[in-house]
């Protein structure tokens, strides 16, 4: 989830190391940024946070390793949400935290900005940061537009904040209306 700016230097960095590319997505350069780490570093936890450390702009990301790992990582700006839940078969990472109550999870708390938390493949869990945090700016179109009003990010009810933008526009361009 999110946009990567410097996708298309990233990608033509890795088409000179020989990786190829079918579709035009940040996702595909993430991915194969990913990959190419792997192959340098020969570890999940030290390609992320090496490929996560090249990215410019916003991103949520979760990755899934062959062994059963989870990897999950906000940008340092925090633009795009991400929280973990969890429940008595392990641990979920979603955008939304209606997202973990319809799978059966309960909400544990936001990644924060700039955070990888990892669940290995026996269950653990443990979490770091791995970017430096910029300044807060979360997306204000996950609480206008993107997410559903029952979800909570950051601590702030979609609803709630919705409800509160409504409030405000109204005391500063109030008109007569009926609805």
């Amino acid at each position: 989830n999110g946009n990567i700016v410097n996708a298309g230097e990233l990608k033509q960095m890795l088409a000179q190391y020989g990786c190829s590319f079918a579709a035009t997505t940040d996702s595909e350069v993430i991915s194969a940024l990913i990959a190419y780490e792997i192959v340098r570093n020969k570890d999940l936890q030290t390609a992320v946070t090496a490929a996560v450390r090249q990215l410019r702009g916003a991103f949520s990301l979760i990755v899934l390793s062959s062994d059963g790992s989870m990897v999950a990582v906000r940008d340092g700006w925090g633009f795009r949400p991400l929280c973990l839940g969890k429940n008595e078969h392990g641990y979920a990472f979603a955008s939304e935290s209606c997202a973990l109550d319809s799978a059966g999870f309960r909400f544990v708390r936001d990644i924060e900005p700039g955070e990888m938390a990892v669940v290995g493949p026996n269950g653990d869990f443990s979490c770091r940061e791995i970017l430096e945090k910029d300044n807060r700016g979360l997306c204000i179109f996950e609480y206008v537009y993107f997410a559903r009003p029952d979800s909570v990010i950051d601590g702030l009810s979609v609803y709630q904040a919705r409800y509160n933008m409504g409030a405000q526009l109204a005391r500063e361009y109030p008109v007569e209306a009926d609805l």
